[in-house]
């Protein structure tokens, strides 16, 4: 069962903190609440509704339709609830259900997902990184859930402010795992979600320049990164990339900053390295035609070949990742379960999916994107099928700030490097990828999705 909770207890998790009055108004009696619901249109009987204000409308619009789907409880914030609208409404409804008055209805999420995290104490893994993390995610959730039973992670990529408390608020007390990705684009952000999640285990995959945009440089983003080592629960492990020079360099400056140049570190870190020196060394290869990959891992005494289904060299660093946080959080399973239960892995949705559509195949890597994935779908695509007999289909990269013009080239030649056939680009950012391609190559230009996809039936 997802969170569950009386209406006192919710009270008292709202009013010990500083963000938030937590008043309660209505029943405060011994009924429980649960699960916790943002969504107006999945209200259940006895939910948790809470009334955010977000960048697509505004959760307290909805009230009357939670109220009328019997929720047992709402989270409402106090600029509305002192509004003639808000206190008529609380007034006319508050026999029925029971109101929670607070200064932010976001921050009361958090408070909330918190106190649920540290109930369950679920042994918890936090994933982050510029690339990967979501497809990290998906390999270690698998792993872990054959080998060690029912758990929770993060659906889609929910690790934002909203995503990862709504994920630990959808853990029950019957699971024994949980795996949260956690996002961000500003700094601060990750020592926000880290205070909430409090892992014990946080897996660091790298920094580049995905979201550099908030950021004057590479190291700046590993250095926001590593905010979430802050949060890391004392006994815990950070598992490192430690072919990434700059992520190492930010966790050692960050370990100083939580624990002082003389003072006693609590907390491991391990790392794992294709090239670099490391506590967990991998090779990667292609199989499968480029489809899945191979290796092996070195772990101490102990080396293991690999299987995993999922295209790209660069998920040999992902796995590798997944495997060393699965056997810092489980050391007593069997490492070889975890690299057998391996080849029950589905590629996440939109990452570097293969899909089959007559004659045709489709490698679906259309989430958002940044310059290190688009490269490396690039190579998978050229690895699976002739250059020649390639479509490229490139949208805009987005939240690269200054440096935008100057990574769109960058793809642009390595499309050229690779020598593929036919380029289609949709969007602003994307057209000056045109300029690096070379003449052979077959360009077609469009702002409207509907007119470059009227081009690629027509060029296939």
């Amino acid at each position: 069962m997802p969170f569950f909770a009386s209406v006192a207890e919710v009270r008292d998790i709202l009013s010990i903190t500083p963000i938030t009055e937590g008043i309660s108004i209505g029943d405060v009696g011994s009924k429980y609440l649960g699960p916790v619901i943002l969504d107006s249109r999945e209200v259940v009987p006895g939910c948790l509704f809470i009334a955010r204000r977000g960048e697509s409308g505004d959760g307290h619009d909805y009230l009357a339709q939670v109220i009328a789907g019997k929720a047992g409880g709402c989270v409402v914030e106090e600029v509305w609830a002192r509004t003639d609208v808000g206190r008529n409404f609380i007034a006319d409804h508050s026999g029925g259900a029971c109101f929670f008055v607070v200064n932010d209805s976001t921050q009361a999420l958090g408070c909330l997902a918190a106190a649920w995290r540290e109930k369950l104490d679920l042994p918890t893994v936090a994933i982050t990184g510029s690339n990967g993390k979501t497809t990290t995610k998906q390999i270690l959730s698998t792993i872990l859930g054959i080998a060690c039973g029912q758990g929770t992670a993060n659906i889609k990529s929910y690790n934002n402010h909203v995503g990862l408390p709504q994920t630990i608020l959808s853990s029950s007390p019957e699971d024994s795992w949980m795996v949260l990705e956690a996002g961000m684009n500003h700094p601060g952000e990750l020592e926000y979600l880290g205070g909430i999640a409090r892992p014990d285990i946080a897996v660091f995959l790298g920094a580049s320049f995905a979201h550099i945009g908030a950021f004057s440089n590479v190291a700046d983003v590993a250095a926001a990164k590593s905010e979430l080592l802050m949060g890391v629960r004392d006994g815990g492990t950070a598992v490192v990339n430690g072919d990434d020079a700059l992520m190492m360099t930010a966790l050692a400056s960050r370990m100083r900053e939580r624990f002082g140049k003389q003072g006693q570190e609590t907390l491991s870190i391990r790392s794992f390295a294709r090239d670099a020196e490391a506590d967990l060394r991998y090779s990667v290869l292609p199989a499968d035609g480029g489809r899945a990959i191979k290796g092996s891992f070195s772990l101490g005494a102990d080396e293991m070949g690999y299987y995993l289904p999922l295209a790209g060299l660069h998920n040999g660093s992902n796995f590798a990742a997944a495997f060393l946080a699965a056997r810092e959080l489980f050391p007593q399973v069997d490492p070889g379960i975890f690299v057998a239960a391996a080849k029950e892995v589905k590629p996440a949705e939109m990452r570097l999916g293969i899909e089959n559509l007559g004659r045709l195949q489709i490698i679906n890597d259309a989430y958002n994107a940044n310059p290190a994935s688009m490269m490396a779908a690039i190579d998978v695509a050229c690895a699976i099928t002739d250059p020649d007999r390639l479509v490229c289909v490139i949208g805009d990269m987005l939240e690269l700030g200054e440096l935008s013009r100057k990574l769109h080239e960058q793809v642009g030649d390595h499309l050229a490097r690779c020598k593929v056939a036919h380029v289609v680009l949709v969007g602003n950012e994307s057209k000056v990828i045109a300029g690096r391609l070379s003449a052979a190559t077959d360009v077609y230009l469009d702002d409207d999705i509907v007119n470059a996809a009227d081009y690629i039936v027509r060029l296939v």
